[in-house]
């Protein structure tokens, strides 16, 4: 049985909860997401974690965020 990365948004902590293939647990505080922007999905990508936001109320995701498996900003891209 192959572990893969998980990643879960904790909204009211604005927290990224990352579970590594390793069974080790985190928790990194997200400070990166733009004002007035909600985050819209978590995806996961080989040891890459990709939050992608929105403008609050807009069905639309505008930004992605990326990171790394253990929390460390790798950068953000257009959506």
């Amino acid at each position: 049985m192959t572990r893969e990365l998980l990643a879960m948004w904790d909204g009211c902590a604005h927290e990224l909860d990352i579970r590594r293939t390793n069974g080790q647990k985190l928790r990194r505080k997200v400070n990166q997401i733009p004002a007035g922007h909600q985050v819209d999905a978590v995806e996961t990508s080989g040891n890459d974690i990709w939050i992608v936001t929105g403008l609050r109320g807009s069905r639309q995701p505008t930004r992605r965020l990326r990171f790394s498996d253990t929390g460390v900003y790798r950068g953000n891209s257009a959506y």
